[in-house]
This record gives C-alpha cells, structure tokens and sequence, in this order.
C-alpha cells in the first residue's frame, strides 16, 4: 500500500507542475523560422500575450477549453 500512495504522490509531481503552469509572455516575439514546425506559438495561449493583428490568427485552441476563451 506504501508503495502504490508513493508512486501516486511521484506521478503528480511530475505532471502536476506541467499541467498547471501559467505560460508567461516573451519579451520579444519569436522569429519566423525556415521551417513551419520548428515554430513555437504555445505562449499565445495566455490571453495577455496576444498583442499583435495576427496572434490570433496563429494560435487557435480546440476541444472544451476553446469556449472559455
């Protein structure tokens, strides 16, 4: 029983911190580069980083969560 509420508590640590974490905003906007998927445009899901004409253009949320924003 010790073993199993150990590996449960370790688990949660580990993925607790990831899924709750608050994406902060770059202090500058990340450059075009020569490949499309090296690009990286997960901090535009924090509402308050979408400063320019096309962030929402480049960062569209699906499933649930969608609606709330």
């Amino acid at each position: 029983m010790t073993r199993f509420v150990s590996f449960g508590l370790f688990v949660l640590m580990l993925g607790g911190g990831t899924v709750f974490a608050q994406t902060e905003c770059p202090i500058r906007t990340p450059t075009y580069e020569l490949l499309r998927q090296d690009e990286d445009y997960r901090y535009l899901g924090n509402p308050a980083c979408r400063n320019g004409h096309w962030d929402r253009a480049k960062y569209v949320p699906f499933g649930p969560a969608a609606k709330d924003q």
